[in-house]
């Protein structure tokens, strides 16, 4: 990454030291540093907005595993310049804005752009930049939403968080009956102890084993754990509005979910439903998987793992 040549290793230790007198730490600058150039002033009703605005980009920078860096541009509006002598200071304000922005860019080395923008002057002067800079750049316009508002194509409001969660949740009571009811009939059967509801059978815990082995290195379990770790990137991919959009998005992110540790959790039958170590050690490798930068690779050495395991077992 660009990044760390700019912070990375012992000759850039002074500059590590600085920017950290900002408030950054190690892991921050450890993950893609994306700068956000903001065009918020009090001049304009279409920037002032963009203060508040600005909060939920960095919450989703931060969610797709980067670190944002926010600096503030400007908008020279002609609304209020028209017609007066600052209006020569208008079409000139474009390349400025465009400067800034890749001043800051390769001044800070940094590895992805937003570009937080409203009007038609400041824009493209931040298209201009993202055309010099050879960075993957997302442009935000906030009037496009505000047009859609006035005219009626979507809600003033965030689907509705509750109806979201519902939709989740019922995804994973419905995997939790499922789940119960094969543990009644295990246990039925005498495979499954009563007392730490664990196998009781050789043949089944190596049958589960080598099955989650196997799909921990299967094409599926790859794709639910990618959408599980990033899940800004998911809901861009896949928003519906409305409340019942929110629900079937719920759905559909628990489907991910469920597909992601579903197996992991069938483990529980292996070690004991009631054995607290080997729930805690279950809980610690679907964390890991979802939230450390290695999280494929640990992924696919529980796969050899859970296999080798599961060989050993019919062999004792």
């Amino acid at each position: 990454m660009r990044s760390t040549q700019q912070f990375g290793g012992v000759d850039r230790s002074l500059q590590r030291a600085w920017i950290k007198g900002a408030g950054f730490i190690d892991e921050e600058l450890e993950q893609p540093l994306v700068l956000i150039a903001n065009t918020y002033q009090d001049f304009s009703p279409e920037n002032a907005h963009l203060r508040q605005v600005v909060d939920a980009v960095k919450a989703g920078v931060r969610m797709a595993g980067g670190t944002p860096m926010e600096f503030n541009t400007f908008h020279v509006t002609d609304s209020e310049a028209f017609a007066a002598r600052s209006m020569r200071y208008v079409l000139p304000s474009r390349d400025v804005v465009a400067d800034s922005v890749e001043l800051m860019a390769e001044g800070h080395g940094v590895d992805g752009l937003v570009l937080l923008t409203g009007g038609d002057k400041p824009t493209p002067g931040m298209v201009m930049a993202a055309a010099r800079l050879d960075l993957p750049a997302i442009l935000l316009y906030a009037g496009v939403h505000r047009q859609a508002l006035a005219r009626g194509q979507v809600q003033d409001k965030l689907a509705p968080t509750g109806a979201f969660a519902a939709g989740y949740l019922v995804l994973w009571l419905g995997f939790s009956v499922v789940a119960a009811a094969l543990h009644w009939a295990l246990e039925r059967v005498g495979l499954v102890s009563a007392m730490m509801m664990g196998s009781k059978s050789r043949w089944l815990s190596a049958g589960v084993l080598i099955a989650a082995g196997l799909y921990q290195l299967s094409p599926l379990k790859h794709r639910c754990l990618a959408h599980c770790r990033a899940p800004a990137s998911f809901l861009s991919r896949h928003w519906r509005p409305h409340g019942s959009g929110a629900f079937l998005l719920g759905v559909l992110h628990g489907l991910y979910c469920v597909g992601c540790c579903w197996m992991l959790m069938a483990l529980l039958f292996v070690g004991g439903v009631m054995n607290l170590a080997w729930i805690a050690a279950l809980a610690a490798l679907v964390l890991m998987e979802k939230v450390l930068p290695a999280g494929q690779w640990i992924r696919r050495a529980t796969g050899i793992v859970l296999l080798a395991w599961g060989a050993l077992t019919l062999t004792v």
